[in-house]
């Protein structure tokens, strides 16, 4: 039975994963076909949104939210853990982080996040 309830498990995940990828893809294809302009971080669907950050040391990773997907990022690498960027789905770099702030960068368009948004002014 346990087996038979993997391979269940294992089949909603794979059809949720279709599903989302269905759902951004569209958001992709509804976001160019309007784009007239110099694209923003808005461009690519829902902007994203620094959730926290945590580690030791160097070892600082970070957790940020974009629409209904999760990225961790880790201090020294540019791509979030486990993804891969392709022309089809590029996704943020980091090219920063520190305590209280992220920064990614995306074909071309920087994004600074903080957990505490007075970071930035130094108040």
């Amino acid at each position: 039975m346990a087996a038979q309830d993997g391979a269940t498990v294992r089949e909603l995940v794979r059809v949720e994963t279709q599903l989302a990828l269905h759902r951004a893809r569209q958001r992709l294809r509804d976001v160019a076909g309007g784009e007239t302009s110099t694209p923003t971080a808005a461009s690519f669907g829902v902007e994203p949104r620094l959730l926290a950050i945590f580690g030791v040391g160097g070892k600082l990773l970070a957790q940020v939210k974009q629409g209904e997907r999760l990225f961790v990022y880790r201090r020294g690498r540019a791509l979030p853990i486990g993804m891969r960027d392709t022309p089809e789905a590029p996704v943020f770099r980091l090219v920063g982080l520190s305590n209280t702030c992220v920064e990614l960068d995306r074909e071309g368009i920087s994004l600074t996040l903080c957990l505490n948004p007075s970071s930035l002014s130094g108040n």
